[in-house]
């Protein structure tokens, strides 16, 4: 049975700091309340003194893991509560591979393709959020819907075999193009 949050990130980068201090003290509050018992671990090197000061016996830094695997699958939900950063977010992709769930924000989700309320969860602000993962904390059928919908457009969008076969494609474009020589005159 997964129990429990997940946050994959590494601290050296300023938005994973952001993400998690905004997370503990605007949503987690939040989710206490209505989930009681609930656990986050937050996995990644480079937590600043500042950061590691929010730990709690159920909010949980664990550093470094050599193999994020057993995480990811017995975890409930993926949490990325990012408020700024740029380029496609690795962490949602290596959650949505593994059939985890994820709660992010509209920043989390700039630069892939995914759908809203089919795909992963959107909120914008803490309530939000937090209604978010409570929705998909509590609702075993709807949750596993949502894992299942966002391995599904992982791998359509992101496999190995999608990304071969998208190069194939630009390949073949390109081979069919006319070549165009100039001459040295210009």
């Amino acid at each position: 049975a997964t129990r429990d949050l997940l946050f994959v990130g590494n601290f050296g980068h300023p938005p994973n700091e952001d993400a998690i201090r905004y997370f503990h003290g605007e949503i987690w509050p939040l989710l206490t309340r209505a989930l009681p018992g609930v656990a986050v671990d937050i996995i990644g090197p480079s937590p600043s003194p500042a950061l590691r000061e929010l730990q709690e016996p159920r909010f949980r830094f664990l550093g470094h893991v050599p193999d994020l695997t057993p995480f990811l699958r017995e975890r409930r939900v993926f949490v990325a509560p990012l408020r700024f950063g740029s380029g496609m977010k690795g962490k949602i992709g290596l959650a949505l591979a593994h059939g985890l769930p994820v709660v992010t924000t509209p920043v989390g989700v700039e630069g892939i393709p995914l759908k809203h309320d089919r795909d992963i969860l959107i909120a914008r602000g803490p309530r939000d959020f937090s209604r978010a993962v409570i929705t998909l904390y509590r609702d075993e059928p709807r949750r596993r819907e949502m894992a299942w919908q966002g391995y599904q457009a992982f791998q359509a969008r992101f496999s190995l075999s999608a990304t071969a076969s998208r190069v194939r494609r630009t390949v073949a474009a390109l081979l069919s193009l006319p070549i165009r020589t100039q001459d040295a005159h210009g």
